[in-house]
């Protein structure tokens, strides 16, 4: 028991680390031009896996749907860090009857990405809020799920430096969260 709760403390130091040095990289480096370009399906498809063993789910809990050939322009690091991001979340705060669905979509030069979740969602009035660095909802004593309240400010600020755009919404006939990300499409 104590070398199983030593290495969950590891891993929950390791995440933070991950997040400072991640936050720290997104605010000291320049944009990237629109040249580097990032195919969407097998990234989406290699995050939901990673996700998905991290947080040892079935892998078809997190279901994708992208179209081949959707490419985005932005860094794939970049791009990876945003999904990884939203997908963890996603995953975290739907526990235990996890159900994940990701859409991506391309119109008018945009490609769109929806992370839907059925977890308990997010109030109206702190759905802006969520994007700031160190927020998490909720009483800091009544929280069960860990993190750093880091990862939608490092989704964010990516999606920003890629000339993109990313909110915050509600479902409308169910409980949960979506999350939509418009990048600038790569031809």
């Amino acid at each position: 028991d104590f070398h199983r709760l030593m290495l969950q403390d590891v891993e929950r130091l390791d995440g933070l680390i991950d997040h400072l040095l991640d936050a720290a990289r997104t605010l000291n480096r320049r944009p990237a031009g629109s040249a580097e370009v990032t195919e969407l399906g097998p990234l989406l498809e290699q995050v939901r896996t990673a996700v998905a063993l991290r947080h040892g789910v079935a892998e078809d809990r997190v279901r994708v749907d992208c179209s081949s050939g959707l490419r985005v322009r932005g860094r794939e690091t970049d791009v990876e860090i945003v999904f990884r991001n939203l997908l963890d979340n996603a995953v975290k705060y739907s526990m235990p009857d996890l159900e994940v669905d990701v859409t991506a979509t391309a119109g008018k030069g945009i490609v769109t990405v929806r992370v839907a979740d059925n977890g308990p969602g997010i109030p109206l009035s702190e759905r802006h809020a969520v994007f700031r660095r160190f927020v998490r909802l909720g009483s800091e004593l009544e929280r069960s799920t860990p993190g750093t309240g880091l990862g939608l400010y490092l989704v964010r600020s990516l999606v920003k430096q890629m000339r993109g755009r990313v909110t915050a919404k509600g479902r409308l006939a169910q409980p949960g969260s979506i999350f939509e990300v418009e990048l600038p499409a790569a031809s």
